[in-house]
């Protein structure tokens, strides 16, 4: 039997072995039966593998000198949301914006400026994201504050699980 509640492709990987599969997970025109079939494992394993993967949701949003209020729309399957990172098309602008995030009413960041929160400005550019971890209920409301000195677009990109 399939081992349960893999976490990391990795994990999928070093141990799917599609050889044990007579049928190789696929039907007999050829086509896979469900994904992750073909590495030999079952859907109930494939479905706890994907249950906990990482997902992202990107946003646009045109800010105005100013502050205007913008709702991040976060899927409502998710259960837990891990952080954000925001960016512009000119990254050298960053420094114009402050932040504030409001999860279900819950203040994470104010007055942040968002060159913190920019991949290509903040010195952890090795992070993905910046973490602000919260449980989600799947009917989130999560408001994104920007006070503006310059009206561009910037690029916000959340994650949760």
């Amino acid at each position: 039997m399939a081992k349960r509640n893999f976490t990391t492709v990795e994990d999928i990987l070093i141990n799917a072995n599609p050889n044990n599969r007579k049928d190789k997970g696929r039907n007999s025109n050829g086509s896979v039966i469900f994904p992750g079939a073909q590495l030999g494992f079952d859907i109930g394993a494939m479905r706890d593998f994907v249950k906990v993967q990482k997902r992202s949701k990107g946003f646009e949003f045109q800010t105005v000198v100013g502050s205007a209020d913008f709702n991040l729309d976060i899927s409502g399957d998710g259960v837990f949301f891990l952080g954000l990172n925001v960016t512009s098309a000119t990254p050298n602008t960053m420094f114009k914006h402050s932040l504030k995030l409001m999860f279900n009413e819950e203040q994470l960041f104010a007055k942040n400026n968002a060159k913190f929160l920019c991949p290509e400005l903040n010195p952890n550019k090795d992070m993905e994201f910046f973490p602000y971890p919260r449980p989600m209920s799947g009917s989130d409301e999560v408001v994104l504050t920007i006070t503006s000195t310059e009206a561009i677009t910037l690029f916000v990109n959340t994650y949760y699980i």
